[in-house]
């Protein structure tokens, strides 16, 4: 493969990946919250209860930075902190409902965005898409 050929596949990756923040920015269609903060509660979801140090190696960012970032969503009542009862310097995060239900609804609308540009491929492109997506993921 051609240096160029990598160029344009890396380029079109970055450009999805913008697409996908503006839209998660767009209030019609997401929440005001940044793409890092629904990331973040994507991340606890995924894992159920997690610590300060698992987000900020997760997005790495630092520890200071998840702080910022768990203050924030704590403030909005997205998650929790949960106070270890054997060790009070281990605090754990979880979502609340309120977290919970923002993802969900954030999760289908995400969803929609991505049927819609599949609607675009065949199925044995979908197919083909899919493979590769799990190819280079597991690189």
């Amino acid at each position: 493969m051609s240096e160029n050929f990598d160029e344009q596949i890396a380029s079109s990756l970055f450009s999805l990946g913008q697409i996908f923040r503006e839209k998660m920015r767009d209030p019609k269609l997401m929440s005001t919250l940044s793409f890092s903060k629904i990331e973040t509660l994507r991340f606890i979801f995924k894992n159920k209860t997690t610590s300060m140090k698992d987000i900020a190696k997760y997005l790495h960012i630092t520890p200071p930075s998840a702080t910022a970032l768990i203050d924030s969503l704590k403030k909005e009542n997205f998650i929790k902190r949960i106070t270890n009862k054997t060790d009070r310097r281990i605090t754990m995060l979880k979502l609340t409902t309120k977290g919970e239900k923002l993802l969900v609804e954030k999760h289908k609308k995400m969803s929609e965005l991505v049927k819609k540009g599949l609607n675009k491929l065949k199925e044995e492109e979908k197919e083909q898409f899919i493979n590769i997506l799990n190819k280079f993921l597991s690189a």
